[in-house]
């Protein structure tokens, strides 16, 4: 079991929720996997943009250039990310 006391070093999980925005432009020194639960918008990497609804799932290898974008202004793009191995965004040694 992964909880806050046990960690993990191989993984990190999240839940993610983008409102009536796009999220910044960015990328990952690690993989990244996006299952979409609920809404429907875009994921655009590199230079392509590809249409995502409920049940999508997204790999990201690392150094992807990538954001989502929400395109329903009712419902909040939701979803659930794995990082392999562990790393966040919020981390220093990010790019």
């Amino acid at each position: 079991m992964i909880d806050p006391d046990f960690g993990s070093k191989y993984v990190t999980q999240f839940l993610g929720y983008i409102k009536k925005i796009k999220a910044p432009f960015h990328d990952h020194t690690y993989d990244e996997v996006i299952y979409i639960l609920e809404g429907e918008g875009v994921v655009h990497h590199g230079n392509l943009q590809t249409k995502i609804k409920k049940g999508s799932s997204i790999y990201l290898p690392p150094g992807t250039i990538h954001r989502l974008e929400n395109k329903n202004k009712d419902v909040e793009l939701q979803l659930l990310g794995v990082f392999c191995p562990a790393g966040s965004p919020a981390d220093k040694d990010e790019k």
